[in-house]
């Protein structure tokens, strides 16, 4: 319950992410931090890495390339979460 979906919030109540990856032969790495409304960060890190010439994207950068590249967003905090947040 300390991240992803259900995650416990930060102070302002919101559940935001980080996730990196990197390809050792090729020296290749992606990332993003506090990406919010998204469940797979690992994988938005992934397409940072395979379509842009970018290594990290931060807050609403990463949720606007996260939207371009498809991915879904949803509420990730959860009414267990929210009450342990309180």
């Amino acid at each position: 319950q300390s991240v992803g979906l259900g995650g416990l919030p930060n102070e302002e109540g919101v559940v935001q992410l980080d996730a990196s990856c990197m390809h050792g032969p090729t020296k290749r790495a992606g990332a993003v931090a506090c990406l919010e409304r998204i469940a797979t960060p690992s994988l938005v890190a992934r397409a940072v890495m395979d379509h842009t010439d970018h290594v990290l994207l931060v807050g609403d950068d990463a949720l606007r390339f996260a939207r371009r590249m498809g991915f879904v967003e949803q509420e990730l905090l959860t009414e267990r979460s929210r009450e342990a947040w309180l």
